[in-house]
């Protein structure tokens, strides 16, 4: 989980500069984000059941599953929305190609 997490924010931090003017579809397929279209969150839930498993904490487990459907169906929806509103058809396009995973 906490590679995922790496990976997903260097890979954004580096890219950068090269966006400024490059709002394609491709755009979007670079690191992780070629893979899941939100790989901070999903490293966030593996780390954090991973924690829970390591704890021997079934509520924790639970409650971070509830978390993370929470997160999936409410914020991610939105922020979801948002993307599609700033970047139009390229974030369309790349949300038909790349799922969501979990």
């Amino acid at each position: 989980g906490t590679s995922l997490i790496f990976w997903a924010q260097t890979s954004t931090r580096v890219k950068k500069e090269e966006w400024k003017n490059d709002r394609d579809v491709n755009f979007f397929f670079h690191g992780p984000y070629r893979y899941t279209r939100n790989p901070t969150n999903l490293g966030m839930f593996v780390m954090c059941l991973g924690l829970g498993f390591l704890m021997n904490s079934p509520f924790s487990i639970i409650l971070i599953i509830l978390v993370y459907l929470l997160s999936r169906f409410v914020f991610i929806r939105k922020q979801d929305l948002i993307l599609s509103d700033r970047y139009g058809d390229s974030f369309k396009e790349y949300k038909k190609k790349v799922k969501n995973w979990l």
